[in-house]
């Protein structure tokens, strides 16, 4: 039997998670805040939960010791890195072998009851995290600085470790074909990056 670690298992992508991987006969370790096990209850006899904050590096090397793959899936809230300090914490505590799935977003269902429109995704994506962050929203105006990004939603490329911009370094990425590509970057009316 394989085993698996589920972080974020109480949310709904996450349970829908854990009973996918239950049955197909997965051993499951299923990773919460302490005031979320309850969400778990239906499946607190068939898996292992681990309850902690996803960004303590001691949750997350319990949880996933001896675990073929781990699962991630987190709302990225941005605050105090928790999102960021949890993906950290398991790219460091999960075995070398282990395959690894990152998913932070906003999910929708198979049952249809969670369908967005083109604009309501826009909006999550886009205005959603500056009002979190409490960032000022962007203003097109005549005279107005521009924040601008030239895509090409055709291009193919491989990612190179050259075109890594995190300090941290740790990505699964290096050497996939990738499809779309930032051309040109102007924040703020000034240019900031390119990569043609």
């Amino acid at each position: 039997m394989k085993k698996v670690c589920i972080v974020g298992a109480s949310g709904k992508l996450g349970k829908y998670m854990v009973q996918h991987a239950l049955e197909r006969g997965y051993e499951v370790v299923g990773v919460c805040r302490p005031r979320s096990v309850d969400k778990l209850e239906a499946f607190a006899d068939r898996i292992t939960i681990v309850p902690g904050r996803t960004n303590d590096p001691e949750v997350i090397r319990e949880a996933v010791a001896g675990c073929d793959g781990v699962l991630t899936v987190l709302v990225p809230w941005g605050m105090e890195r928790y999102a960021s300090g949890t993906a950290q914490a398991v790219l460091d505590h999960a075995r070398p072998d282990a395959r690894l799935v990152f998913s932070c977003g906003w999910h929708i269902t198979k049952d249809g009851q969670d369908v967005l429109t083109v604009a309501e995704a826009v909006r999550k994506l886009t205005v959603a995290p500056r009002r979190i962050l409490r960032l000022p929203l962007p203003r097109l105006a005549e005279g107005e600085a521009a924040n601008l990004t030239v895509f090409d939603a055709e291009t193919r490329w491989t990612f190179e470790e050259r075109h890594i911009r995190s300090k941290s370094r740790n990505t699964p990425f290096v050497g996939f074909e990738m499809v779309g590509r930032a051309w040109a970057v102007y924040n703020k009316g000034r240019f900031v990056e390119n990569e043609a």
